[in-house]
């Protein structure tokens, strides 16, 4: 990925959300972006694809803290108390007075010598805290059964991606522009700036710098690597790359250290899968291909292929997982080898509508068979945008039904030696060619067939889903070119999505239906 940010403008129609409803109209405006980083891929028909992608911070309730119930304060400040005493700032709350103004807005925490404040913000979905009169934190508030739950938010970054095929390309100009113009408490310029066009409706920019000439600019460098890129179609694969700070498959351990000092790290290892196996556990290699592990009751195997470039797991004679092997310097190294889609959502359906957990839970056919990787999605809720009206309805009848509010979608990735034959198997969710604005998407009835992936993120272990629909119907490509997506990448630390290992049933099994049907 190229480090160098630039301004990105796309021109498209403009689209509303009037009572829960989504829908476009015949409008169109250019919107103006900052900040944002250019990387390409290929299609499986080796067309070019353009990716721009944007970040922000923010906070979320949902990974955050539960802290405390503002109607609680005062007569119940039990947890008020008990969620501050720990923090040194503000640990003298367990002697200290605590009263609520008479408009019900602030909490006042004082002692004779210190003082704080917690003040909800306007539209009550925030909350600041203040410390002898210096701000300390933003809180996250969340109405729940008419109460105002408070939470510590955790801090998370908001990844936006757009991604268009590109096949015609205008050289840079100079020219006088206003950026924002839609929207006037940003708006920059008139100014000169450097921009080149990409199709009819993209342009890549930057603002001009006095006496440098454009063909010196980083605009202009990026306009030859992708006339480049346009003009030598071979020059590429499907895969998505983007640097990252977090490792997504580290190294567990050496293969030539086991038995050995190295011991604890594969007794760490398999205790992910028996929770009770005894440090005691006997260790033994066979051939220098098997290592075996047994406390008496339980035993494990790691057994490598022929080739030495992969590690077979099996518990108790169940094959519960696989392993890559890479020879570095004469020595077996053993990595995670985890299968983690990427997630792209239109931004748009977070009005409510998010993706909060990916759950990818490996089943292994045999010692040479492919992997399967069923991904449970979990959304905050589904919103439903051509049946708006019967949206409150259909929720009701999941919480009676399934005894939750929250929608969950689940496919399965296929993951075989030839990473040309893995496939996506969308069972009931597909969503073929069908946009946001559609909500009754179940497409591959059973028994489904395999969907081949178009791309990947980084490598072939990160397949890229798009959710398409409003019923989070999904595929490998995308419907919704002409909206920006929530990039979600599971692994990162900080992720605004939890990633887990559970089965659907095992999901399922967390909510009890409150009427049987």
């Amino acid at each position: 990925m190229r480090e160098e940010e630039v301004w990105f403008s796309h021109r498209e129609k403009k689209w509303v959300v009037k009572d829960g409803k989504f829908s476009w109209t015949d409008t169109k405006e250019i919107w103006d972006w900052d900040n944002c980083t250019v990387d390409f891929a290929k299609t499986l028909k080796d067309e070019l694809v353009v990716v721009v992608r944007s970040k922000t911070d923010a906070n979320s309730t949902y990974l955050g803290k539960y802290l405390f119930n503002w109607n609680d304060v005062p007569g119940k400040e039990d947890n008020l108390i008990t969620s501050f005493k720990a923090d040194p700032d503000i640990n003298w709350i367990s002697h200290a007075s605590i009263i609520k103004t008479e408009n019900g807005r602030t909490i006042q925490i004082f002692t004779e010598e210190k003082s704080a404040q917690i003040t909800l913000g306007e539209n009550n979905e925030t909350a600041i805290l203040k410390i002898d009169g210096i701000l300390k934190q933003e809180l996250q508030v969340k109405k729940e059964n008419g109460d105002l739950k408070i939470y510590s938010g955790k801090p998370v970054e908001l990844r936006f991606m757009l991604g268009f095929e590109a096949c015609k390309i205008s050289e840079p100009i100079v020219e006088c522009y206003t950026a924002r113009k839609n929207i006037p408490e940003k708006k920059e310029g008139p100014k000169k700036r450097w921009v080149f066009r990409i199709e009819d409706d993209y342009w890549i920019w930057a603002w001009a710098k006095e006496g440098i000439d454009i063909k010196s600019s980083d605009v202009y460098e990026l306009y030859k690597l992708i006339n480049e890129r346009i003009t030598s179609p071979s020059d590429g694969n499907n895969i998505f790359k983007v640097e990252l700070e977090d490792e997504d498959n580290r190294h567990l351990f050496d293969w030539d250290d086991i038995p050995g000092n190295r011991d604890n790290k594969l007794i760490e290892l398999i205790r992910d899968h028996i929770p009770e196996l005894l440090p005691t556990a006997r260790i033994k290699k066979t051939d220098n291909t098997t290592i075996d592990i047994t406390d008496g009751k339980n035993r494990a195997s790691l057994k490598l292929n022929d080739e030495k470039t992969r590690a077979i797991m099996t518990v108790n004679d169940v094959v519960t997982d696989d392993f890559n092997v890479k020879n570095e310097n004469a020595r077996l190294k053993i990595f995670e080898n985890r299968i983690i889609p990427v997630i792209y959502q239109p931004s748009v359906d977070t009005l409510g509508n998010f993706l909060r957990e990916v759950h990818c839970a490996k089943r292994i056919q045999g010692n040479d068979g492919p992997v399967e990787v069923e991904v449970t999605l979990i959304f905050n809720n589904e919103q439903l945008r051509k049946h708006s009206l019967v949206d409150k309805i259909y929720e009701k009848i999941r919480w009676l039904r399934y005894g939750r509010t929250r929608d969950i979608e689940s496919f399965t990735i296929i993951v075989r030696n030839d990473a040309k034959e893995n496939a996506f198997v969308f069972e009931d969710i597909y969503s073929d060619y069908h946009r946001l604005e559609d909500d009754t998407i179940h497409g591959d009835r059973p028994p489904a067939p395999e969907r081949r992936i178009k791309y990947y993120f980084n490598s072939y272990n990160h397949p890229i889903v798009f959710v398409n629909t409003s019923n989070h119907a999904m595929a490998g490509h995308d419907s919704n070119h002409d909206i920006w997506k929530w990039e979600y990448i599971p692994w990162v630390k900080n992720a605004p999505v939890k990633l887990g290992s559970k089965t659907r049933d095992e999901i399922n099994g967390e909510f009890k239906p409150i009427i049987k049907f």
